[in-house]
């Protein structure tokens, strides 16, 4: 590490008894991100195995003042005793039996980071937190009229008209009363489901047709194979395929249309279907297209399962069929593939991060009966992965709804789900027929929820994921970076806790992303002789760019010029024949990131377009 960048504990050790150390400094760098984030958070956190312990690190995701919550825990262990040496010193060894083993050698780098800790915290030398330095007074806000022009293009599509523009300069109109009026707009929803497909990746889904209903559930299924006429027949069951695939992206739709809480993504108990699944489903009863054969027109409706007359178990995207065949499945994967994307998209949760990297013993581990539930290296993983597997098991790799003859697999852990906290929720069992229902309500009662949509509108609107915690100490401005994490996450809190508060309302989080400093900054105004790297760090991501996608540059380009960029008879930033894949487009089945940085051959089109 550079001793230049970053100061071990040992030095802070050095000062005077009566001085306090910093909790930046002495925790933080010297023990928190070397130490206990890579080799102790993975089992001692609210969800994993070690959660019923005393030693409980506080995730970052789940308390913006996590910093002082678990100093405060490591000080009361650091108090504690046996045999008259401190017991977090003993644990961490395996001087004192620890089921993890010993990840600490004494005598190492590590030990002595965290033996001068233990000392600090017995004689409680910790400072108060400092809290964050204000910002504020650093930026350089755009004006309001530009804020309102680049939310225009941002929720709408299009730059303000001139009576907007009045009406906010004469004060007639608030910002925020004209950010609603762009979101009530029909292009609102194509914004938002653009954005959200780089979360959900759901216009991958290409392969449903009626065939791949089930035939004793929905006997109706390919009822266009009597059309007489071929062509008629083929766009009969390319509009139902069409209505299967789409059937997830329309909920989303229809939840923002019509000012739906944003839980019931999850919860509904109906499935959007158009003219031809609707057929295909037989619930042409249920809903009224009034003649008209619109394909991207999508209503509600509720299925039953013609061969036993029940109902079926909606539980919103996750029940539908597109949702689950492109999040497929396998014998050996038993939906843990389904499970880890459910904690991503919904819970704002890697759960390869929460628990550690595999290794270990692979002899010992091999010997076992079944590893995946009782050897340590692999239940990290499957302690919070297998439960919400288990949701998933009425459905098949396809996503018909096929329910296990003879129940769930009883080697892993059983059904049901583990909360923020770490409560660990089993199924009942009376609950099995409808799981991913019960999942649901577990799922949008969790915080986990709001922070995931709130991460989900960030990355649509800023074109990146908020700022995940520094952990490499050594880095220059790391303090500033930390500062910078923390006064996001306090950020981030309060937008949650207005989502929550507006019944969750998707609009309100767009909102508040819109009228953020992230979105609102134009610059920052620092003296670059006069303030140190930790400084310029803790304005990390206030104000930095992004690519536009190509949808979103096609749009910008035609509100302003009054026609797209045209190549031949394409349009240049929607074809694949023509610069869509240059310019960041993904096809959300191969390619699903986009990438942060322009490239050469996009910045000598750009010219050549100029």
């Amino acid at each position: 590490r550079d001793s230049s960048t970053s100061r071990g504990l040992g030095d802070v050790y050095k000062r005077q008894p009566s001085e306090c150390v910093p909790v930046e400094e002495g925790f933080v760098k010297a023990v928190y991100a070397d130490l206990l984030v890579p080799s102790c958070q993975s089992c001692h956190n609210p969800l994993g195995t070690a959660s019923s312990t005393a030693f409980r690190l506080v995730l970052p995701k789940l308390e913006a003042d996590h910093v002082s919550m678990n100093v405060a825990t490591l000080t009361a262990l650091s108090k504690r005793e046996v045999d008259g040496e401190p017991l977090l010193l003993l644990k961490p060894t395996n001087r004192l039996a620890h089921a993890g083993g010993e990840v600490v050698s004494v005598g190492s780098p590590q030990y002595a980071q965290l033996e001068a800790f233990v000392t600090l915290a017995r004689q409680d030398r910790f400072c108060p937190p400092a809290g964050v330095p204000d910002i504020d007074s650093d930026l350089e806000p755009f004006h309001p009229e530009e804020q309102l022009w680049r939310a225009g293009l941002t929720l709408a599509g299009r730059v303000p008209t001139p009576d907007e523009l009045g009406s906010l300069r004469d004060g007639s109109a608030t910002l925020p009363e004209l950010l609603d009026a762009f979101m009530d707009e029909p292009a609102f929803l194509d914004i938002l489901e653009e954005g959200l497909n780089d979360t959900f990746h759901l216009w991958g889904s290409r392969n449903l047709n009626g065939s791949r209903l089930r035939e004793n559930h929905f006997p109706n299924r390919n009822w266009f194979h009597s059309i007489a006429d071929p062509d008629a027949r083929d766009l009969a069951g390319s509009d139902v395929a069409y209505g299967l695939r789409r059937a997830p992206i329309a909920l989303m739709r229809h939840i923002a249309q019509n000012d739906l809480p944003f839980t019931e993504l999850l919860t509904a108990d109906y499935v959007m279907v158009n003219y031809a699944s609707a057929r295909s489903y037989s619930v042409e009863d249920q809903v009224d297209f009034q003649g008209v054969e619109d394909l991207e027109r999508f209503l509600p409706a509720r299925l039953t399962l013609s061969d036993s007359g029940l109902a079926f178990p909606h539980a919103g995207v996750l029940t539908t069929q597109s949702y689950l065949d492109y999040y497929s499945t396998t014998d050996t994967n038993r939906n843990r593939g389904r499970s880890r994307v459910a904690y991503e998209q919904f819970l704002n949760t890697n759960v390869l991060e929460v628990a550690a990297d595999g290794g270990g013993d692979s002899q010992s581990v091999a010997e076992l009966e079944n590893p995946v539930r009782d050897a340590a290296e692999c239940s990290q993983c499957h302690y919070l992965v297998d439960p919400v597997a288990g949701a998933f098991q009425n459905f098949d790799d396809g996503g018909d709804y096929r329910p296990p003859r003879d129940g769930w697999y009883t080697d892993t852990f059983p059904t049901g789900f583990i909360s923020a906290t770490g409560e660990v929720r089993t199924m009942p069992e009376e609950e099995s027929r409808a799981a991913l229902r019960w999942l649901a309500g577990e799922l949008v009662a969790d915080p986990r929820f709001e922070q995931a949509v709130v991460s989900n509108v960030y990355l649509a609107v800023m074109g990146r994921r908020p700022l995940t915690l520094p952990l490499d100490s050594g880095q220059e401005g790391y303090v500033g970076k930390l500062h910078a994490y923390t006064l996001q996450q306090q950020w981030l809190r309060q937008v949650e806790q207005g989502f929550r508060e507006s019944g969750h309302d998707i609009k309100r989080v767009y909102r508040a992303v819109v009228l953020s400093l992230y979105f609102t900054t134009r610059r920052v105004d620092l003296d670059p002789g006069a303030v140190t790297s930790d400084d310029w760090w803790a304005h990390d991501d206030v104000t930095r760019s992004h690519l536009l996608t190509p949808l979103q540059l096609h749009r910008k380009i035609e509100t302003i010029f009054g026609q797209p960029w045209m190549i031949y008879d394409w349009e240049a930033l929607l074809s694949t024949r023509s610069y869509r894949g240059l310019f960041g487009g993904i096809d959300s089945t191969s390619l699903k990131l986009r990438p942060d940085t322009i490239n050469p051959i996009t910045v000598s089109y750009t010219h050549l377009r100029a």
